[in-house]
């Protein structure tokens, strides 16, 4: 199924309506695969490759990875902070991609870059700007169960934020 579903993917590049989101969703999930199986090397490769590929307008999933790879897994988090920047102008660009971009990812990802960095202006813009999507996303019932790490990320940055703001 999964073979059947790369085909079709791979066939709907080819339409114009399609053809740029469905190829950032396509890298998007090659990515995935190569970050499953450990090898964060091939990802990268796969990543920039894609991000020379895509227009600019459709980065905003591919950012959002390299953001958390950085923040995550490199510790780089100016480096991060920049990949979630770039994510956000990208993402205003190309709503159609909205859902793959993942906004609340992002906002959350610059916030704790922005806070590692020292940054407590950015840091709150950030926050402020996933607490409100994860209203949003309070306001459908459906969601509740999917709310956990959102509720816990809140937690976390208000706690951090308020560190910072004391010192």
């Amino acid at each position: 199924m999964k073979k059947v579903l790369r085909i079709l993917f791979k066939i709907l590049e080819l339409f114009p309506s399609f053809g740029t989101p469905i190829k950032v969703v396509n890298f998007e999930n090659l990515i995935k695969e190569f970050e499953k199986r450990g090898d964060l090397e091939k990802a990268r490769e796969v990543r920039t490759t894609a991000l020379k590929t895509i227009p600019t307008s459709h980065h905003g999933p591919l950012l959002r990875s390299e953001g958390e790879d950085k923040l995550y897994k490199q510790k780089d988090y100016r480096g991060a902070l920049k990949a979630f920047e770039k994510a956000i102008t990208a993402m205003e660009q190309s709503p159609s991609l909205l859902g793959v971009t993942a906004p609340d990812r992002i906002y959350a990802g610059a916030a704790q870059a922005a806070l590692f960095l020292g940054d407590k202006e950015k840091a709150t813009k950030y926050y402020f700007e996933f607490a409100s999507l994860v209203v949003k996303f309070s306001e459908n019932k459906k969601l509740e169960k999917a709310l956990k790490w959102h509720r816990d990320t809140l937690k976390y940055l208000e706690s951090q934020l308020m560190s910072a703001h004391k010192s």
